[in-house]
């Protein structure tokens, strides 16, 4: 992983007891040694002593390394208002 390991580690700890479930998941392409899909993402859980929830859409990009499929670039935004 490039960047900060422990600062990824203190974002991905933000959220308590978080819930976090994908749907509507379609997949754009997939070969022998790489794929890539969309999707929505719902999340709740404790943040900053309150509860929170929240939605929106991902892009994953995976790619198969000895035999693993490894996520290699994931992106996550808000949903448009109204969706």
């Amino acid at each position: 992983m490039d960047g900060d390991p422990k600062a990824f580690e203190e974002n991905w700890n933000t959220i308590r007891d978080e819930h976090y479930q994908i749907t509507d998941v379609k997949w754009l392409t997939v070969t022998d040694e790489s794929a890539s899909c969309i999707y929505i993402f719902h999340w709740e859980g404790w943040f900053k002593d309150q509860w929170r929830k929240g939605s929106g859409r991902g892009t994953n990009i995976f790619t198969r390394h000895h035999h693993r499929w490894l996520i290699t670039h994931e992106h996550l935004s808000l949903l448009p208002k109204g969706e």
